[in-house]
């Protein structure tokens, strides 16, 4: 994927970084949410027709032809990008985004862009598999407005992370719950900002108490011209601007010229559900982000596994790692069980976070620069990682819930507890699971396997002898 570095940061972070000024951490404006359905059974059909190795590459190909169309429609309006989750993006619609001159109110930016968005899908909403099956791509978006709070998390030594919090976020969440597959809904604030510019076509009542209604967006009457952010200026922009905000294993390899393709790897996917911050409320509720994500970085560090993603939600905040990704070793499922113990016992001066929920599962992922030229992440997907999203869903503060076979398979370093048989959301069968409780030995006193005799093989032993034998006495040969 061509394109600079500065990709791998939200553009109206990388604007305020060149006109040297910090993005407020309260703002006000618009938050969009955009979920692209129909990758899971592209997956299925791609690994199907093309066998997993060539299905990831082509399935990356096209999730990242999706998000060239919804990624520069957010950015034609004034709006960046902040969040990448599997195959769907958080927006953020300023009020008063800076570079701008007069723009459109943010609600109304924000909506224009979100039919945009459904118009471009439409024409890529049919993919055509090389055997000739067709597969229905959609998407759904949700629009809520008001106050929000804007963080950076994370040692910049190893990775920064933009993140968007607070009520109208919440807020956003419930209402994308009430969206179907190529709806666009928004709320009773947004639906106010626009007057009659906004066509509404249905109002949607909330399912659970508390929660608000959200009207179903028809169209617009009025829409808004186009406000792209401002060309950076040439030559103001260095790689080694980027470099916080990138993986250093991942920053490293692009500086190599390596690329990303889709690759597929076996990896170790964990979540980590953590509460405990007021984000609306708090003056210092970045300063308490940022300490507790950089004590999580310190933790995983140890054992070379790596944050891949922050959200920060209604239910609950979580941070998305892996080990094996991009960093691999033979004992991921031994380190990443390792760090999740650490992780359950933060120190004295974290206590504001309280116990956590951890799921972790492993399995084959697929890994690749996700997203566009203009906006992108390293995503690490699949199903390994929806599955430990969905532990972590079910475990209660202080549990660590893994896939059963992990934990007898790390039997002899970690003692565990079976939870039985867990029936989870968007999963066919029950997942038989299991919660670690604690280490045995120390990961890395962990006793070795004995050096064991070659058997059988005799012939193959015999050839590889024989083919051998001359360099050992020196000559060179090809074989």
């Amino acid at each position: 994927m061509p394109g600079g570095f500065e990709a791998y940061l939200p553009i109206d972070r990388r604007q305020a970084i060149l006109a040297g000024v910090p993005l407020p951490d309260r703002a006000r404006g618009a938050a969009l949410f955009a979920d692209v359905s129909g990758f899971t059974a592209l997956t299925a059909a791609l690994e199907s027709e093309l066998g997993r190795k060539r299905g990831a590459e082509e399935l990356l190909r096209h999730i990242n032809r999706v998000y060239e169309h919804l990624v520069s429609e957010v950015h034609s309006r004034a709006g960046s990008v902040v969040g990448f989750a599997g195959d769907s993006i958080t927006c953020w619609f300023d009020d008063a985004p800076g570079g701008i001159a007069d723009p459109a109110p943010a609600p109304h930016r924000a909506v224009s862009s979100a039919l945009a968005m459904q118009r471009e899908l439409s024409t890529a909403a049919v993919v055509e598999t090389p055997s000739g099956a067709r597969v229905s791509l959609g998407i759904k978006v949700a629009i809520t407005a008001g106050a929000a709070r804007r963080f950076v998390a994370g040692d910049p030594s190893r990775f920064l992370m933009d993140a968007l919090a607070g009520r109208t976020l919440d807020r956003m969440a419930a209402a994308e719950k009430l969206a179907a597959v190529h709806e666009i809904v928004a709320g009773a604030e947004v639906v106010t900002a626009l007057g009659n510019a906004l066509d509404v076509g249905s109002w949607r009542e909330a399912i659970e108490p508390g929660e608000e209604r959200v009207a179903v967006v028809a169209g617009l009457r009025a829409d808004v011209s186009t406000t792209p952010w401002p060309a950076l200026p040439e030559g103001a922009w260095t790689d080694t601007l980027a470099r916080p905000w990138i993986l250093p294993a991942v920053y490293e390899r692009l500086r190599a010229g390596g690329g990303f393709l889709g690759e597929l790897r076996p990896a170790v996917p964990m979540f980590v559900r953590f509460r405990g911050i007021a984000y609306d409320e708090a003056d210092r509720a970045g300063a308490q982000l940022d300490a507790y994500v950089r004590w999580v970085q310190d933790t995983l560090d140890r054992y070379e596994g790596s944050i891949i993603q922050l959200t920060i939600g209604d239910k609950g905040s979580n941070l998305y790692a892996a080990f094996g990704a991009p960093v691999a070793h033979e004992d991921d499922v031994e380190r990443a069980f390792a760090a999740a113990l650490e992780l359950q016992a933060p120190p004295p001066e974290l206590g504001f976070v309280g116990p956590v929920a951890i799921g972790i599962s492993q399995g084959q992922v697929w890994t690749g620069a996700c997203g566009s030229d203009s906006r992108r992440c390293f995503g690490v997907m699949g199903h390994p990682v929806n599955l430990a999203a969905r532990l972590m869903g079910r475990a209660t503060p202080g549990q660590t819930l893994v896939e059963e076979r992990l934990a007898r398979a790390a039997g002899v370093r970690f003692d565990s507890r079976s939870e039985g048989a867990l029936a989870l959301k968007g999963r066919a069968e029950p997942v038989t699971a299991a919660s670690i409780t604690g280490r045995r030995v120390r990961v890395s006193e962990a006793p070795k396997p004995e050096a064991a005799e070659l058997v059988g093989r005799a012939e193959e032993l015999a050839t590889l002898t024989a083919l051998l034998e001359p360099v050992r006495r020196g000559a060179q040969r090809l074989a």
